[in-house]
Formats: C-alpha cells, sequence, structure tokens
C-alpha cells in the first residue's frame, strides 16, 4: 500500500471519528438567539422574516435564511458545521499549496481546533454563531482557493461562484473577498476571463445588496444607544484605537496556539539569515510577545492591569482609564509594533516565488478584520467571536510558510528570482 492510499485512508477515518464527536458534542443554547432563530417561522413566512430583517436590522439575506430554516433540524447543522471545518482545513491546504495535501490540512485542521476556546465556542461551537462565522468563512476561503487557481475545472468554478452567495453576506468575509479579488484583478495575478467576471460580479452584487440593508443603520443607532451611546462623538483615531485594543485582546488571550506558532515559524525561518539591524529588532520583539505569551498562559493572569491583560470583564469596555494610563497606552503601542513586526518578518521571507506573498497578505487581512471592528459601536459586545477571521488567517500564514520552506527554499536561496509556474 502506497504513502497516497494511507494518508487517503487516514483522512477518512479521522473525519468520520471528528463527525460522529461533534455531532454528540454540539447543542442548541436555551437563551439568545439560538431560541430567537429558533421561533422565528412560527409566526410569519420565510420571506417576510427576511423582510423584516433586512428593514429593521441585517443586511446578512441568505445566511439568517438558512439558518432560520434549518435550525430546527438538528440533523442538519450537526452535520454542517463539522463539515464547513473540514472545507475550511482543505480550502486553506489547497489556497497555500495549490492542491489538498494531507499533511497540510491536518496542520490547519489542529492548529485551528487549538484556537483560544473563547474564540472557538462562538464562531464554531455555538450553533447560530457557526452559521454566521465558520460557514461564511470556509466558503470564503474555498471560493478564493478556486479563484486563485488556473486549473479550477468546470464543477469548482460553478461552486466558488455559488458559495458566494453565504460568503458575501458576512461583512467580515464579504469585505476580505473583495479586498483580495479586486487586487488580483488589478495586478493581473487572475486572468481576465468569463469566470472571473462572474465572480467578481456576483461578489460585488450580494456585498452591496448586504450592506445596503435599511437595517444596517437601524441597528447601528439601537446598539449604539445599547452599548456605546457616545460613539457618534468619538473621532476616527478613538474608534482605531477601539480596533487596535481589540486586536490586543486577541494578542493576550492565553494558549494563543495560531499566533505563538505563526511567531515561531516567522522566527525560525528568519534565524539563517544575514540580517541588518531593523530585522534583529523585529525579530526580538516578536520573542518578546512569545515569553509574554507564555507567562499569560503559564500563570493565569496578565503582566498587568491594562498591558497584556484580558481576562478581567471591565477592561473589555472602553473605560477612560485603560486609554489613559501608562500601562494602556504601552499595551496599544505593543500591539502596533508587534504587528508591523510580524508583517516586517514575513515580507523578508519573499523572495520571488507570487505564493511567498501569501503569509504576508493573509496576517495583513486578518489584522485588519479586526481593526475595522473599531468602527462598530458593538466593537466589544461582540466579544470574541470577531476575532476568528484573524486566527484563520494567522493559519493560511503558517501552512503557506512550512509549505514554501519545505516545497521551494533550496530553490529560492539558489535562483531567488524564479517564478512559480
Amino acid at each position: 500500500m502506497n504513502a497516497s492510499k494511507i494518508k487517503l485512508y487516514l483522512f477518512i477515518i479521522i473525519t468520520c471519528n471528528f463527525y460522529m464527536i461533534m455531532y454528540q458534542f454540539l447543542s442548541l443554547r436555551v437563551s439568545n438567539d439560538d431560541v430567537f432563530f429558533s421561533n422565528a417561522l412560527e409566526s410569519r413566512g420565510l420571506l417576510d422574516f427576511l423582510l423584516y430583517r433586512y428593514e429593521t436590522w441585517s443586511g446578512r439575506v441568505t445566511i439568517e435564511g438558512l439558518l432560520s430554516f434549518t435550525i430546527g433540524n438538528q440533523v442538519f447543522w450537526k452535520l454542517m458545521i463539522p463539515t464547513s471545518f473540514i472545507v475550511l482545513v482543505c480550502s486553506i491546504s489547497r489556497l497555500t499549496t495549490k492542491r489538498v495535501r494531507f499533511n497540510t490540512l491536518m496542520i490547519a485542521a489542529v492548529i485551528l481546533l487549538l484556537t483560544p476556546n473563547k474564540i472557538n465556542e462562538d464562531a464554531f461551537f455555538w450553533v447560530t454563531g457557526a452559521y454566521n462565522y465558520i460557514l461564511p468563512f470556509s466558503l470564503a476561503i474555498y471560493s478564493l482557493s478556486v479563484f486563485t487557481c488556473k486549473n479550477r475545472g468546470k464543477l469548482n468554478s460553478l461552486l466558488s461562484i455559488s458559495a458566494l452567495f453565504i460568503a458575501s453576506f458576512s461583512e467580515q468575509s464579504a469585505l476580505f473577498l473583495l479586498l483580495l479579488s479586486y487586487l488580483m484583478m488589478a495586478f493581473k495575478k487572475v486572468e481576465v476571463s468569463f469566470y472571473s467576471i462572474a465572480y467578481i460580479s456576483v461578489l460585488t452584487v450580494c456585498s452591496l445588496i448586504m450592506f445596503a440593508a435599511p437595517g444596517n443603520a437601524l441597528r447601528f443607532s439601537a446598539e449604539t444607544v445599547t452599548w456605546m451611546p457616545q460613539f457618534k462623538d468619538y473621532s476616527l483615531l478613538t474608534k482605531i484605537m477601539f480596533g487596535v485594543d481589540r486586536l490586543g485582546n486577541a494578542y493576550s488571550m492565553p494558549f494563543n496556539i495560531p499566533l505563538f506558532c505563526l511567531s515561531a515559524v516567522l522566527i525560525y525561518l528568519n534565524k539563517d539569515k544575514k540580517l541588518g539591524l531593523l530585522p534583529l529588532i523585529s525579530s526580538l520583539i516578536i520573542i518578546i510577545y512569545m515569553v509574554l505569551s507564555l507567562y499569560v498562559s503559564l500563570s493565569g493572569h496578565g503582566v498587568s492591569t491594562y498591558f497584556f491583560n484580558w481576562l478581567s470583564p471591565d477592561l473589555l469596555y472602553p473605560w477612560p482609564e485603560k486609554f489613559s494610563s501608562l500601562s494602556g497606552l504601552g499595551s496599544m503601542l505593543f500591539t502596533i509594533i508587534f504587528s508591523l513586526c510580524i508583517m516586517f518578518n514575513s515580507a523578508l521571507l519573499i523572495k520571488g516565488l507570487d505564493r511567498t506573498s501569501i503569509p504576508l497578505i493573509a496576517i495583513s487581512c486578518g489584522m485588519a478584520s479586526v481593526i475595522m471592528i473599531g468602527f462598530s459601536p458593538t466593537v466589544y459586545a461582540s466579544y470574541f467571536r470577531v476575532l476568528y477571521l484573524l486566527h484563520i488567517c494567522a493559519v493560511i500564514a503558517i501552512c503557506s510558510l512550512v509549505h514554501n520552506h519545505f516545497m521551494y527554499g533550496q530553490r529560492d536561496a539558489t535562483s531567488p528570482n524564479i517564478k512559480e509556474s
């Protein structure tokens, strides 16, 4: 029996066990959104409910339609949620290596499952959260993996465009796809064809439908009153600070395996390079982050009241003391510097192969997806599920870095300008 068949059988065994475990583990919550959507169609039809939500609360038409229509069928979402995870890790492998590889998808699966529990429990294990986060994110990464592939085939082309009808109705995944697809078209990384035009058109139209929903403005006003009454008076800089603070929350979460692994891989891959003072300082700052992360994880508490600490519930909200104290300002400054260092060390590994830019692009998009949350009054009320895309991007970066190192490392060293076919 050859290695390929062994890996295939191992994948089937692991997948079957994963389905059985998730089927037993997943359940509806007895309050909040699970109850709301379970009862959504009791007094009105599906179209009436979607029109009501579109006009009064949210533009996530297809996601909420699927959610309200299927949440009463537990077999559906008990299979849909683990399937979304499998699609996500397989798509990460395809995006970073051009095809689904067992080793890469297993790395992606293990690290994603080790994402901090407070993120996973709301974006993956919570039924309503899964419909709004892992489902659209998995379809977004799948459609992007097909969009960036030259030999995509008719079936994958059709499925990737169909996936946009879900992926484009989530704000984070829509902006993620819009940014990347338009940039790839602008820089001629994707051929202009019937497929690419159809892809861009469907993505743009669906995103516009979502963002143009009258309910968005009404929800913004209602949530401003509920969560942050003075939000409209805050300056642009203050809102960016909120986003940076949320990014700092992500960095300082105990046992943040994806970000710790990303830092370790970047340090390892740059260790043998003859670099100047700036790269050396950048690597040192990343090592400092790793030390702080280990300390917070093993000690069970933050370094100080405001610096590298999210454990106190009060610190999830923008109290004046958080932004006026030296430790609070120091935490945000460290967040910014560490983010720049991660991007800088990723940029050092770009050596002519087009796909070596994936880590830098993924990391930048992940960080931007968190910072943009600062422009919403629910920047803190959304808790940790809004950090899920950041960690998906970190896993994409890790898989790409590892693959590029083993597949192209020696060829890069001898021919830095070589292009991948």
